[in-house]
C-alpha cells in the first residue's frame, strides 16, 4: 500500500521538477510579444538635413567661437549614433565647451520664482552686471537657435547633452529684451514661447521633454505678468493667443520618451556600457540632475525611471531574455495609455510581471518574478504632473488674457466658468479658482487640493484690476 502512494509522490515530485524547469530554462520559447515589437520602432525622421535641425547645434552650442556649433553638434551625433544605445555624449573634445556658461553666472540667470520675474529680468539687464556683452556670441547662436525646426535626434541614446548652457542663453536672450520696452520684449517672447513648444511637441526623449516643459511654464508666466503691466497695449492679445493656447495631446504625451527608455533599456539589457562609456555617464547624470532641478522635481527623477538591469544570471539567460523584456513592453505600453489619461492611476511593474504567471510555480520560484519584486518601481507619475503643470500655467494664462478684454459685468467666479471646459485645471478637472482676497486665480496643483493660492502647494496667477495697473 505504501509502495504505491510513494510512487505517486515521486511522480507528482517528478512534475513539479520538470515544471520547474520548464519554468526556468524554456522561457526561450516565449516570442517576441506584439508590445514589445511596436516599442522598438523607431519614430519618423522630420529633419533631414542636418545644418537645418536645432537638436544639433543644441549639442554643439558651447563649442568655440572659432567653431561652427551645427557641425560640432554633428560630429558628437554620429559618435553616439555609431554606437547606438551604448555612448553618452562626449563634451571633454577640444573645443565643444570652450563656451560653457560658468556657474556663478548660471545661478545668476536662474528664474527665482513665477512672481517679479520680469523685474529679475530687467535688473539682470543692468550694465554693471555686465551679462550681456561677454555672451554676445551665444545670444546670437540663440537667435539662430529660434529660428531652426527642431527634431530630437537624441532618441535611442542613453546620454543626456548640456542643457544649462542653452537655459543660460535663453535667459539672456529675455534679459536683452526686457531692457527695451514691453512690445519688444513680448514679440521675442512669443518667438521663444514658439520655438519651446515645438520641442515639447518633437521631444522623444525624457530630458528634452521636461527641460521644454519647464521653459514653457517660465514662458507663460513672464506673459501672464505682462499683462499686468500699467503700459500693456490691449492690442496684442491677438498675437497672444495662440501662444498660451493649452497643450495639445502631442505636446502633454509621453509616449516617446517612455518608448525611448524602453529602446536604450533593451540595448543595455544586451549590452551594458563599455568603461570607456561609463566614463562620460557622470556629466550626463549632473545634467539630468540640473533638469530636475530646473524643473522642481526630486534630484533622482529620471534616474528612477531607468529599467533596471537584473543581475540574476537566470533572469538574463538567453532562455528568459524574452520573457523578461516582453514584461518590461507591457509595463510601458500600460504607462503610455495612463499617461495620456490625465489623473489615471499608473500600472506597476511588479503587477505586470504577474500577470504573466502561466504555472502556480512562477508564483514561489522563478528567478524573474524575484527580480521584479526587488527593484524600485518605476516612477512615471511626477513626470505626467510636472506636463500637467505647465498645461495649468498656460490655461491659467490664456484664461487671463481672456479675462482682460472688457467684459460684462459679471462676477469673476462666473466668468471663468464662462470661458469652457478647454480652460478647466487639468489637475481637477474643474474650473480654475478665484480668490478675491489676493487677486489669484489658480489652479489646485499636484496635490490636487486647494490651499487657497498658496504658492508652494498651488499654481497661482495674479490678476490686477483694471485700475491697479
Amino acid at each position: 500500500m505504501k509502495k504505491p502512494f510513494l510512487l505517486i509522490v515521486l511522480l507528482a515530485l517528478l512534475v513539479i521538477l520538470l515544471d520547474l524547469v520548464r519554468s526556468i530554462w524554456l522561457g526561450t520559447g516565449e516570442p517576441p510579444s506584439e508590445a514589445y515589437k511596436a516599442l522598438l520602432t523607431s519614430p519618423p525622421r522630420t529633419a533631414l538635413d542636418p545644418k537645418s535641425n536645432a537638436y544639433l547645434l543644441l549639442l554643439g552650442f558651447s563649442a568655440s567661437p572659432t567653431a561652427d556649433p551645427v557641425h560640432v553638434g554633428h560630429d558628437m551625433w554620429l559618435e553616439v549614433e555609431s554606437d547606438r544605445g551604448h555612448r553618452p555624449f562626449d563634451y571633454g573634445k577640444e573645443s565643444r565647451s570652450e563656451m560653457r556658461i560658468a556657474e556663478e553666472t548660471l545661478e545668476t540667470l536662474r528664474a527665482k520664482a513665477p512672481a517679479g520675474a520680469i523685474n529679475q529680468l530687467r535688473a539682470l539687464a543692468d550694465p554693471a552686471k555686465n551679462l550681456l556683452p561677454p555672451h554676445a556670441l551665444l545670444i546670437d547662436r540663440y537667435r539662430q537657435w529660434v529660428t531652426l525646426p527642431f527634431d530630437d535626434w537624441g532618441y535611442g541614446h542613453p546620454g543626456t547633452p548640456r542643457l544649462a548652457d542653452l537655459y543660460a542663453a535663453h535667459r539672456l536672450y529675455l534679459v536683452e529684451a526686457w531692457a527695451q520696452d514691453t512690445s519688444t520684449a513680448l514679440d521675442r517672447l512669443g518667438k521663444d514661447l514658439a520655438a519651446w513648444r515645438g520641442v515639447l511637441a518633437n521631444a522623444k526623449t525624457l530630458h528634452l521633454k521636461v527641460f521644454a516643459a519647464a521653459i514653457v511654464d517660465e514662458d507663460a508666466a513672464l506673459v501672464s505678468e505682462a499683462l499686468n503691466l500699467p503700459d500693456f497695449d490691449v492690442a496684442l492679445l491677438p498675437r497672444l493667443d495662440p501662444l498660451v493656447r493649452p497643450l495639445t495631446p502631442t505636446e502633454r504625451s509621453l509616449r516617446w520618451p517612455i518608448q525611448n527608455e524602453f529602446m536604450v533599456g533593451v540595448s543595455l539589457f544586451e549590452h551594458p556600457l563599455t568603461s570607456a562609456a561609463a566614463q562620460l555617464q557622470p556629466e550626463s547624470d549632473a545634467q539630468q540632475r540640473w533638469t530636475a532641478a530646473l524643473a522642481g522635481m526630486a534630484a533622482d527623477s529620471f534616474q528612477s525611471v531607468e529599467q533596471p538591469i537584473p543581475a540574476n544570471m537566470f533572469s538574463r539567460s538567453p532562455m528568459q531574455r524574452q520573457r523578461t523584456l516582453n514584461i518590461y513592453a507591457a509595463f510601458c505600453e500600460a504607462t503610455i495609455k495612463a499617461a495620456d489619461q490625465p489623473n489615471s492611476p499608473f500600472p506597476k511593474l511588479l503587477d505586470m510581471a504577474r500577470l504573466t504567471h502561466r504555472r502556480i510555480l512562477d508564483h514561489f520560484v522563478n528567478p524573474i518574478d524575484n527580480f521584479f519584486a526587488s527593484v524600485p518601481e518605476p516612477a512615471w507619475a511626477p513626470f505626467a504632473d510636472r506636463l500637467l503643470r505647465t498645461d495649468a500655467r498656460l490655461k491659467l494664462t490664456a484664461l487671463h488674457a481672456r479675462l482682460h478684454r472688457p467684459g460684462r459685468d459679471l462676477p469673476m467666479a462666473s466668468r471663468i466658468v464662462q470661458a469652457g471646459s478647454a480652460f478647466y485645471d487639468p489637475f481637477s478637472g474643474f474650473p480654475m479658482l478665484w480668490s478675491a482676497a489676493s487677486d489669484k486665480l489658480y489652479s489646485v496643483g499636484e496635490n490636487r487640493g486647494d490651499d487657497g493660492g498658496d504658492e508652494q502647494r498651488d499654481i497661482p496667477i495674479v490678476i490686477l484690476p483694471a485700475q491697479s495697473r
